[in-house]
């Protein structure tokens, strides 16, 4: 007869042990090896970067993770570890993905911002098979600990925010009582950083046997928990309890009375402290329950998202790294300023087209797949793991969670250390090189971008202080060392650097619109009016756009009338009788298109109705013309007077007596004199 095991009650110290047993490590131990540490020193430091002001971080970051595999690959090779690289489903996607957005480089609109994106997407890759090479339940719980005090450093930082004792880094200026953004610059971003971080605070406790680590903790994942709902994400809190959910439902169940005494502690008193504190400071919490689909809030991501597909439709092949940025001017029926469709994989599908949208999808659910399917029951901190990268990625749904490229750097990190050590069809065990080619040339190529973004940010931070010899020598460097960045060849706007940067980054509206302002100072009108009507071209809905070519155009009618240039003058009224039609098409658009938007949108002004009605006189359309004339006579300044004089030339022009006679104010006689005047009087177009 076969004794039958005792089976022992099943206690968090009998969790620790039973993993420490199956992985030949003490759980209790710190030993971290060079490359994992490199790359928890760098998550630790993510909430840190100055992004999205500056990507210096993130060039730095590559580097380290760069000069992180490098190190664990000549460990590898070397006899000390075993030998060869698995390459697993997950990182053959991101292999993929990052061959997706070097293939852009040919035809990219923003080369510079697609080289960036091919170190992010090689990053991921590299941090997903070392994270996975080194997979063991020691390593899952130091990224947890860092995950659990890096948040706890964001969660301090944003109660500082929210009672103003810090500044808000997005304004520079101190806080009020209210929505905070934390370290990562959005409160979306931050919240689900928290989020994150409350949850490896939940993996943690339910393994720590140390009374004063739970008690730690504890109080770390409750200051994560109070910082979060003060930034009144509402996916994030609509979304948290689901992930609960689904870690509860993956652990074992004698776990889940010490996981709910967790959740009480740690999530249910400090949201009752957290309501109160945000209903004492700002009535704000009625945001909460305001998530219908009609708020302004889901009103632009549904905006972004149809701009996002409309530009995928006509480049599926997509546009290369920062292709969005550039391109989404074109589709916005209303001026609204996004960096992303807050959503990263519309993100993706218009950067990377469908090829790197499908590499990343695929890297994702594949990680996702194997996390679920290899968690172990008596280790919870892997499947938790797996539910924090699930709710982290599905988050990335409505938000630009992944444009931070911490919590990029978080996600694959996560995955990589949920999944089994095995868990990969091709193992490279000969061809050391091409790895080691790779991670040297990530190495290289980040190092070099962030000495240059470094210089960039010197020349700005420079500027801002006017000290502009300091300001021209690092804005020179940075140019030198990172020539493709159209940032950098801004900085002065000379007509050396304003070629290059039409040359580096073509569909920017903002080097043409620093062209034209320069071809205007120089006297220049012929340039200046292309470099205008280019900005306008590829930004339609904003305002500014048109208000600088019509007063191009208004000069050069001017200089056209005084020369007696007749053919000249009826192309240029010509060209502002269309700029009228422009405008007046896309004032239709703005208000057929629903929503608040908080940008300046485009519409009639005093100086855009003198000018089209300046056209509007040259071309004949006498009757259009008075119409915009007298509007634009209650304007302040020059306006009101030119359109004024503009209004006497036609009613002399008509012999309407009376209408001369009752004209206020009457122009003086120096401007019935003038030459203008009298070209505008003697006009027979």
């Amino acid at each position: 007869m076969t004794a039958e095991p005792i089976k022992p009650h099943y206690s968090f110290e009998d969790g620790v042990h039973m993993t420490a047993r199956r992985t030949a490590t003490p759980s209790r131990s710190i030993a971290i090896t060079a490359p994992v540490g490199i790359l928890l020193l760098t998550l630790l430091a993510a909430p840190l970067s100055p992004e999205p002001y500056f990507q210096s971080f993130v060039f730095l970051a590559i580097a380290a993770i760069g000069l992180a595999a490098l190190i664990w690959l000549r460990e590898r090779f070397s006899g000390r570890e075993p030998k060869g690289v698995t390459l697993s489903l997950p990182a053959a996607g991101l292999v993929l993905l990052t061959a997706a957005y070097a293939v852009q480089l040919i035809w990219s609109v923003y080369p510079r911002g697609a080289l960036e994106w091919i170190l992010r997407a090689a990053a991921a890759m590299i941090v997903l098979v070392l994270a996975q090479s080194t997979s063991s339940a020691q390593v899952r719980r130091q990224l947890a600990w860092t995950v659990l005090i890096s948040g706890s450093l964001v969660a301090g930082h944003g109660l500082l925010q929210f009672f103003g004792v810090v500044p808000n880094l997005l304004a520079n200026t101190p806080n009020s009582a209210g929505r905070i953004p934390g370290l990562y610059n959005y409160a979306n971003a931050t919240a689900i950083a928290l989020a994150v971080s409350l949850l490896a605070g939940l993996g943690l406790a339910l393994q720590e046997t140390e009374r004063w680590r739970r008690w730690f903790i504890f109080g770390a994942s409750g200051l994560a928990t109070l910082t979060l709902f003060l930034t009144l994400s509402r996916a994030v809190l609509y979304g948290l309890p689901i992930a609960v959910f689904l870690a509860l439902v993956g652990i074992d169940r004698r776990l889940r009375p010490a996981a709910l005494r967790f959740l009480v502690v740690s999530l249910a008193a400090p949201l009752v402290i957290g309501w109160g504190l945000a209903n004492w400071g700002s009535p704000v919490v009625s945001r909460l329950i305001d998530a219908g689909p009609d708020t302004q809030n889901v009103i632009a991501r549904v905006q972004f998202l149809k701009d996002a597909l409309a530009a995928a439709a006509d480049q599926p092949w997509g546009y290369g790294g920062e292709g969005w940025s550039r391109i989404y001017h074109l589709y916005q029926p209303v001026n609204y300023v996004s960096k992303s469709p807050h959503n990263h994989y519309a993100l993706t599908l218009v950067e990377a087209g469908v090829p790197g949208l499908l590499a990343l999808l695929f890297a994702l659910l594949s990680a996702l797949w194997l996390g679920f399917r290899n968690r172990f029951d008596e280790e919870p901190m892997r499947w938790i793991l797996v539910v924090a990268a699930a709710m982290l990625a599905g988050h990335a749904l409505i938000d630009l969670d992944l444009s931070r490229f911490g919590l990029w750097l978080t996600l694959w990190m996560m995955l990589g250390v949920a999944l089994p050590l095995d868990a990969g069809p091709v193992r490279i065990t000969r061809s050391w090189w091409v790895p080691a080619v790779l991670c040297l040339a990530v190495l290289v190529g980040a190092g070099r971008m962030f000495v240059g973004e470094l210089a960039y940010q010197q020349s700005v931070q420079a500027a801002m202080s006017r000290r502009m010899d300091d300001a021209v020598f690092y804005g020179q460097r940075a140019m030198e060392l990172d020539p493709w960045n159209s940032s950098a060849l801004l900085l002065m706007h000379t007509p050396s650097n304003l070629r290059k940067a039409a040359d580096a980054d073509p569909l920017n509206p903002l080097v043409w619109e620093s062209t034209a302002t320069l071809a205007v100072q120089s006297g220049d009108l012929e340039k200046a009016n292309t470099a205008a009507q280019q900005a306008l071209d590829l930004q339609p809905a904003l305002l500014v756009h048109y208000t600088r070519l019509a007063e191009i155009l208004a000069e050069q009618v001017d200089k056209s009338l005084v020369a007696n240039d007749a053919q000249t003058v009826d192309g240029f009224a010509s060209e502002l009788v269309g700029l009228g039609g422009q405008i007046s098409n896309r004032i239709a658009l703005v208000q057929s298109t629903p929503g608040q938007w908080s940008k300046e949108q485009v519409g009639w002004t005093d100086v855009l109705r003198l000018h089209v009605g300046k056209g509007l006189f040259l071309a004949g359309q006498t009757t259009e013309a008075e119409e915009h004339l007298k509007m634009a006579q209650t304007g302040d300044g020059a306006t009101g007077i030119t359109a004024t004089m503009w209004l006497h030339a036609l009613y002399a022009r008509q012999g309407r007596l009376d209408d001369l006679e009752t004209l206020t104010p009457r122009p003086d006689a120096s401007i019935l004199g003038s030459a203008l005047y009298r070209a505008i009087a003697d006009w027979q177009g």
